[in-house]
């Protein structure tokens, strides 16, 4: 799509960017019959915040059932941002007997 303003061969690296924001907010900003008449724009959003509702309602909920595991709270940031657990890392003391 950008070649409907830039001929086909033009070196995107001289052109300057102050021409490349423009020929991309046209792009972004103009209504597609694919997308339901919504701007690519509005697509992507959609797609973000329905993404972030998502990991807020896994928080809340990981929050919410503290009583399912001694270590909630490790879970919600497995779960949410797929870090290791604090418990992971802590070393192991071998059981006594």
């Amino acid at each position: 799509m950008v070649r409907q303003f830039l001929s086909k061969g033009t070196d995107l690296s001289t052109v300057m960017p102050q021409k490349l924001a423009c020929i991309d907010a046209m792009l972004n900003y103009r209504p597609r019959k694919s997308l339901d008449f919504r701007t690519p724009r509005e697509a992507y959003m959609e797609i973000v915040e329905a993404e972030l509702l998502k990991r807020a309602q896994r928080q809340t909920q990981c929050v919410a059932d503290q009583r399912l595991t001694p270590s909630w709270s490790d879970n919600c940031l497995q779960g949410l941002f797929g870090l290791m657990p604090c418990s992971a890392l802590q070393p192991q003391v071998p059981a006594a007997g």
